[in-house]
């Protein structure tokens, strides 16, 4: 897929599961646009994602794209380029580069060029501590592949999506309320989903358009400083001479030699032997014409910096082309593949059931998000009336819905009895047990209301010790459970992923 698909195709997966009120997109487009893709998927446990099975998502996106494109709130959520446009900050950088490398002055202010201590010489050791680190990556690189979740992929996107967040905030009016309550919410919402994936994403394609711009105008910074050489040169006299308490002129020869013997292979213009370089030697001497020193540094500055620089710009950008054409889809992309599954089969509902536990709105949505992004995000999710303490048996019949998934919402906070909470899971379970459908059964121990002594000094071991006792309870019946521990972690995607863990059927 090319990058502007792949944006797209993330930009209606973040809406999807943002939007699971239905405000943007109800159960129905959604289902339509599965059903018009050409492709229907399945739902086996897939390891990767087929040719077809991404052709079939990207046609899907494209068709909730286009319904969406008349929406004034879906067009609110603008997008950064698929691909980053460097062209404009590009020729920026090689005109202030050039600029800087023109007037850098590298022969020195007093019109007289130090042999020993000439200014060029901390440009050339800069360029080589940047070869030398540069070697070390490919090296590392080679030995060792960075994996994706490398620090920098990690740490740079994150902060990026910090700094939007800080902004994006400041213009919403009321960034407390939900989705359904403020629209703007919502889109806030959506584009932060999808920023935070995005930048992500492309944070390798990122880092070798910096590469590649820092080497461009590192070469173009050198080419400036060759015409500032020739430029002072042609409009003022230098003299070259040299001054030092440690070497003597045959070491200065040697450290010439090694310096500019390349430059001085290619022109034909020969290193003076020490007692020439005695006579250049202050302050004693008035030094020499320094014509061909220039020319010298001239070629030793093209063959050290800019030819270098120049066949790094150029590994860069087919660096930079080849990650362009192979960016891989997130990996979360393959459960949603999945979920679409959902959208082909008759409507289905989520039954929650409520035992001993008051729900608050705040809670309740909350809920019904995780939940509707565990089965099909657009599924419709109906809270039932909880069933009082001691009323165990004065809950729904199951063969009244047989195509629900089922939620059995339990108290972390309480106490589990086997009589009470226990009778009440039993019996469902029987029901599914005799029902002919392969209802989902889910038992969620909300941590909600235990948050509430969450200064207590004893917290933590409270928590442990009531988490032990339930999970022991329900090992005893054979039984999985999800313990919805928002106090701990509000990562949504490792509540998902231990929710599914824990969902039981007839044939598991």
């Amino acid at each position: 897929m090319t990058l502007d698909a792949i944006q797209k195709l993330l930009l209606i997966q973040s809406l999807e599961i943002c939007d699971s009120s239905g405000l943007l997109l109800s159960s129905e487009n959604r289902r339509q646009a599965t059903l018009q893709s050409g492709i229907q998927p399945e739902e086996s446990k897939l390891k990767r994602l087929e040719s077809s099975q991404i052709e079939f998502l990207h046609q899907r996106a494209n068709r909730l794209h286009a319904f969406l494109s008349n929406e004034s709130l879906f067009k609110t959520i603008s997008l950064p380029p698929a691909v980053p446009r460097a062209k404009g900050l590009g020729i920026l950088i090689i005109v202030i580069a050039f600029i800087l490398g023109l007037f850098s002055n590298q022969l020195g202010n007093d019109q007289f060029i130090n042999l020993v201590a000439f200014p060029l010489l901390g440009l050339y050791l800069w360029n080589l501590i940047i070869y030398v680190l540069f070697l070390g990556k490919w090296l590392r690189h080679k030995l060792h592949p960075m994996p994706e979740n490398h620090y920098f992929f990690g740490l740079l996107p994150h902060l990026l999506y910090q700094v939007h967040q800080l902004f994006q905030h400041r213009k919403l009016r009321h960034p407390h309320l939900t989705p359904v309550e403020n629209k703007e919410q919502l889109a806030f919402q959506i584009r932060s989903h999808f920023l935070m994936k995005w930048i992500k994403l492309t944070a390798p394609i990122q880092l070798c358009q910096i590469t590649f711009l820092l080497h461009l105008g590192a070469s173009v910074m050198a080419m400036g400083v060759i015409g500032g050489m020739y430029f002072n040169g042609i409009s003022f006299e230098y003299k070259a001479s040299w001054q030092s308490t440690f070497l003597t002129p045959a070491a200065l020869q040697q450290g010439l030699e090694i310096l500019l013997g390349p430059a001085s292979m290619l022109s034909n213009i020969g290193i003076p032997p020490g007692q020439p370089l005695e006579a250049l030697r202050r302050p004693d001497a008035t030094g020499e014409n320094a014509a061909l020193w220039i020319h010298l540094f001239t070629i030793t500055t093209f063959l050290y910096i800019v030819l270098p620089r120049i066949l790094l710009s150029s590994f860069s950008y087919q660096q930079l082309r080849s990650i362009q054409n192979s960016v891989q889809l997130p990996e979360d992309i393959l459960p949603y593949y999945q979920e679409t599954a959902l959208q082909l089969k008759d409507s289905q509902s989520i039954v929650v059931i409520p035992y001993a536990i008051p729900l608050e709105i705040n809670n309740r949505e909350l809920l019904r998000k995780l939940l509707c992004r565990l089965w099909a995000r657009a599924a419709k999710t109906e809270f039932q009336d909880p069933i009082p303490y001691g009323e165990e048996t004065s809950f729904f019949e199951l063969s009244a819905n047989p195509s629900s998934h089922v939620v059995l919402l339990l108290d972390f906070n309480a106490t589990p009895e086997k009589d009470a909470h226990g009778r009440v899971v039993q019996e469902i379970k029987q029901q599914l047990m005799e029902s002919s459908a392969d209802n989902p059964f889910l038992i969620l121990l909300d941590c909600h209301r235990f948050e509430k002594i969450r200064e207590l000094p004893e917290f933590e071991k409270r928590f442990q010790e009531r988490k032990n006792a339930w999970e022991t309870m329900f090992c005893d019946m054979n039984l999985p459970c999800f313990i919805f521990d928002n106090i701990h972690t509000t990562d949504m995607n490792e509540h998902l992923k231990q929710a599914r863990n824990a969902v039981w059927t007839n044939s598991r």
